[in-house]
């Protein structure tokens, strides 16, 4: 399975378009900070299967509600999603490693820093930075197989 993970698009609709084109991912994730975004692009493309959850810029949007964390399974694979900002991602990620540990989950994703990361020690924790607000615009491709499971951290 070939996941394509957004985070922060903050209304870059043609990057996202771009993206989803160049990568053919079967599966999309949209880490929050723009839901509407992600609703667009769910509609831009109705056949890939969609995750998303809301971030801090997306309290007051009504029109696409999203849970501000959720829990995954891909091929036996828990899989955390969150924008971060609850577990204040900026000032360090123990809060959020000890949640994913509680949750006994395989691979943490989140956005908020709009810093790119990844780790694995024993939990995959990945951060695609930011597909819409940096000059970088980042995002990451998740790749689950039989083989195990690999990320690779991308510009566009």
């Amino acid at each position: 399975m070939r996941i394509l993970i957004v985070s922060d698009s903050h209304g870059n609709l043609d990057g996202l378009k771009r993206v989803v084109r160049k990568e053919q991912p079967e599966r999309i994730i949209h880490l929050g900070d723009y839901t509407r975004d992600a609703a667009y692009l769910a509609r831009e493309f109705p056949s890939i299967p969609m995750d998303v959850v809301g971030g801090n810029c997306d309290a007051f949007d009504r029109r696409n509600p999203a849970p501000l964390e959720q829990i995954i399974t891909v091929e036996g694979n828990r899989i955390l999603l969150c924008h971060g900002h609850t577990f204040q991602v900026k000032n360090d990620l123990s809060a959020l490693i000890s949640h994913a540990r509680q949750e006994n989950v395989r691979v943490c994703l989140f956005g908020h820093t709009h810093i790119p990361h990844m780790s694995e020690p024993g939990l995959m924790l990945v951060n695609p930075g930011s597909v819409g607000a940096s000059l970088r615009r980042e995002y990451a491709i998740l790749e689950i197989t039989t083989d195990g499971i690999r990320c690779a951290l991308k510009t566009m």
